[in-house]
């Protein structure tokens, strides 16, 4: 696939379809006219190569000013800077949660294989040679896990110094049923 944020700068049904792009078909569905608006704005907000995207600026600032830009209509200024609309504030986590997904699915396999050196090591049946290169190894992974979550961390920091990616995040569990507290009423 293309660059992510290259694809979105025309996110016309046809052109997402094309990328097998299905995150955004709930808001498409609910703002039938002003989803390429709100895309773009989400694109130009929340894509981690965006060139909008400036540290320690003023994130609901920011915020206001491209929704502005993207002459979304005001009658959804709460729905999408406030994230009132589930489908919006869905499509966004989506949206951070695909562009994460390769650095997490990289983080998530050294883990993994961590946790198999670890086994090696605790293993009666192991050489002494296996054992001191599984130790060297996991040295190694826990300094490249270490980095791994260190380049997370501060990828999220680009979003208004955390304060956007931590509003969308209980956004989306507002948003998100209760199905204990709803059983507990019924």
């Amino acid at each position: 696939m293309q660059d992510l944020y290259a694809v979105l700068q025309t996110p016309t049904v046809e052109n997402l379809r094309y990328h097998s792009i299905d995150m955004f078909d709930e808001l498409i569905e609910k703002y039938p006219n002003e989803y390429e608006n709100i895309i773009s704005y989400i694109n130009e907000c929340f894509n981690y190569h965006s060139p909008f995207l400036i540290d320690e600026k003023d994130w609901e600032a920011f915020l206001m000013e491209r929704f502005a830009e993207n002459e979304i209509s005001e009658e959804f200024r709460r729905d999408v800077i406030y994230y009132e609309s589930k489908e919006v504030t869905a499509a966004i986590a989506n949206f951070l949660g695909y562009q994460k997904q390769s650095l997490w699915t990289t983080y998530v396999a050294k883990q993994d294989l961590r946790v198999a050196m670890l086994a090696v090591m605790k293993s009666h049946s192991a050489a002494t040679s296996e054992k001191k290169n599984a130790n060297e190894l996991v040295s190694t992974i826990d300094l490249e896990l270490q980095d791994l979550l260190e380049k997370l961390k501060q990828e999220q920091k680009r979003f208004g110094n955390y304060k956007g990616y931590n509003d969308v995040k209980a956004a989306k569990a507002r948003h998100t049923i209760n199905i204990a507290h709803f059983i507990e009423i019924v």
